[in-house]
């Protein structure tokens, strides 16, 4: 029972090694496709959590690590400029709407007589 129990420690800071270890590249991989910090730091965090649910991850050699690393990396950031993009273009939605309301108010259309 011991024996298992310090088995399973093991694997687990193996894998927060590991994990540790591709944060560094899921960031600057993120940085360098976002070049903002902040989206940067939420595509990592997604891009490691990805990673942490993928046995492959964990289980193969050093070399398929990394592309795995980069792979996730670069979903998570275009999925976070996606994001971005959606907030964006929702900004300027509302911003569009409210000049209107604001242009309707100022000059109101007059109704002419027939």
């Amino acid at each position: 029972m011991g024996e298992e129990r310090e088995k399973n420690r093991l694997l687990a800071e193996m894998e927060r090694t590991a994990l540790e270890e591709a944060e560094i590249t899921c960031y600057r991989v993120a940085y360098y496709l976002l070049h903002i910090e902040d989206a940067a730091v939420r595509a990592a965090r997604c891009a490691l959590l990805e990673l942490a649910r993928d046995d492959r991850f964990f289980d193969g050699p050093e070399s398929q690590r990394h592309k795995l690393v980069k792979a996730a990396a670069i979903k998570a950031s275009i999925s976070e400029k996606q994001q971005l993009l959606l907030r964006k273009q929702a900004r300027a939605g509302a911003a569009e709407a409210a000049a209107t309301e604001s242009d309707a108010a100022r000059f109101p259309l007059r109704q002419t007589a027939r």
